[in-house]
């Protein structure tokens, strides 16, 4: 007998500042491997929000229990925001 393959929910938790709101947790849902952390973490540093503090959960939708929580480095995934928005920059100079 085949066992059913795992499911499982991943998405980031955040507290971010907004235009509108201070230090709000946001949930976003990655799915299915479709965007990254990374690309979501893109997605509202390029509207301008600062992320506070963020984890990645990924949870065993069979028991609903978290399998992987992990905080992440929002220092380090800013850096890399605003590495790749200089180099898109400069090729716009060219």
């Amino acid at each position: 007998m085949e066992k059913e393959p795992k499911r499982y929910r991943e998405r980031i938790k955040f507290y971010a500042d907004t235009d509108r709101e201070k230090n709000k947790l946001y949930t976003w849902d990655l799915p299915n491997g479709i965007l990254s952390i990374r690309d979501t973490s893109n997605r509202f540093f390029s509207k301008g929000w600062l992320i506070r503090a963020a984890w990645y959960e990924k949870i065993d939708l069979s028991t609903g229990k978290a399998v992987e929580n992990r905080r992440l480095n929002v220092t380090e995934l800013l850096d890399e925001y605003l590495d790749e928005l200089s180099v898109k920059q400069r090729k716009n100079l060219h």
